[in-house]
Parts: structure tokens; sequence; C-alpha cells
């Protein structure tokens, strides 16, 4: 009867128990060396102690990659003990399980819209003064093309430009007298 029960349990994925009484006290027996080996007294509980090592630090990585390679070998002892083509059939099995899991994980949802903040703005800002600097640059380059050109198109030598000069003197001193006579005009008809 034992056996066919423990064939059960096999075939419905659960770790066979024990047949008889001396296997269960060898097992209680290997656990007490176990937990003595481990720092854990007999009779004290080990739960919520922080693991060996330095106070207040979480366990590094390879101990954590240790501790999860002892749990898969305890998760998957059972199937050690069974035919290796069952073995590769729930491994198999297990990897399928796996994958839909992962795939059936939601994506990330979006983060929403930032509001923008001061820095946002002077970000803008100095983006926009950056191109202003350089339309700026461009136009004078022009400004600085028209001027060179002009001036080498008149031609005017130190000469012409005084002749130039003074007859701009000359018209603007008859601009100037024609307004005062205006104003001396417009007295005499108020008088």
């Amino acid at each position: 009867d034992e056996d066919a029960a423990g064939e059960a349990e096999e075939e419905a994925g659960a770790t066979p128990a024990p047949a008889s009484s001396q296997q269960q006290q060898q097992q209680q027996q290997q656990d007490g060396q176990q937990q003595h080996r481990t720092g854990a007294a007999v009779g004290k509980a080990a739960v919520g102690r922080p693991p060996k090592g330095k106070p207040g630090r979480p366990p590094g990585a390879k101990a954590v990659a240790a501790q999860r390679a002892v749990q898969a070998a305890r998760d998957y002892s059972y199937v050690l003990a069974l035919p290796k083509a069952e073995q590769q059939q729930i491994l198999a099995q297990a990897d399928r399980v796996r994958k839909a899991r992962a795939a059936a994980r939601a994506a990330p949802f979006p983060e929403p819209k930032r509001n923008k903040c001061h820095w946002d703005h002077l970000l803008e800002e100095a983006e926009w003064m950056a191109k202003e600097f350089q339309r700026e640059r461009g136009w004078k380059l022009k400004q600085a093309k028209r001027f060179v050109r002009a001036v080498k198109a008149s031609k005017l030598d130190v000469e012409s430009r005084a002749e130039v000069r003074a007859a701009e003197e000359a018209q603007k001193t008859r601009r100037h007298a024609a307004w005062i006579a205006k104003q001396v005009a417009g007295f005499w008809k108020k008088a």
C-alpha cells in the first residue's frame, strides 16, 4: 500500500514520503545536524535573524545566487529520481510555463506627461538665444558685405569726398535758412 501511495504521489508531482519510521528518524537527525552547522540552535527560532556578515547589509549577489541554486536543487530533487524521459518532459513543461508567464506580463504603463517647470523654460530660452545669435551673426555678415560693396562701387578718393562734404554743408545751410525764413514769415502774418 505504501509503494502504491508513493507512486501516486510521485505521479502527482509531490515529494515521496519516507517509507518507514527509521527513515523519518534519519531525516530528522540530518536536519538537526544541518541546523547545527548553519548556526541555528535547536529550540531557538532563526526566523527574523539577519544573515551572517556585516550588520544591516543584505547578502551579496554571490550569496543570493548560491541560495537560489540550493533552492532550485531542492525544488527539482524529486525530478532527478524519475527516468530520463520523464525528467526531460517535466523540465520542458516548466520551460513552457515560464515562457507563458513571461509573455502574459503586461507592458509597462507609460509615464504621464511632465508639467513644465522653471528649468524647462530656461532651456527653451537658451535654445532660442542660440538660434537668435546664429541669425544675428549671419545678418551682420550680410550687412558688412553690402557696405564693402557700396564703398568699393563709390570709388571716392579724398578730394571727391571733400567736395561732396562741402555740397552737403551748403545744402544743410540752405535748408536751415529756409526754415528761418518760414518762421519769420509766419510771425509777420500773425502781427
